[in-house]
């Protein structure tokens, strides 16, 4: 990975076709593709790009929920 990344997040977007494709969560795109099966489409778009990402630290100050 490049320096400073902590791991590989991705941009994801799905439609009938490119031009109707909507950003989709990537643990969405099973529950999308059941949707356009179900829909009974032809085809789909689906673009899966990879991009650096970064996390977020914690807030040390919070205390555990009980």
């Amino acid at each position: 990975m490049p320096e400073g990344v902590d791991y590989w997040d991705f941009a994801c977007q799905m439609g009938r076709d490119r031009d109707s494709a909507a950003a989709v969560h990537v643990a969405e795109i099973n529950n999308a593709i059941d949707t356009a099966s179900q829909e009974n489409w032809n085809e789909i778009y689906l673009e899966i790009l990879a991009k650096p990402g970064h996390r977020t630290p914690k807030d040390s100050g919070s205390s555990p929920v009980t």
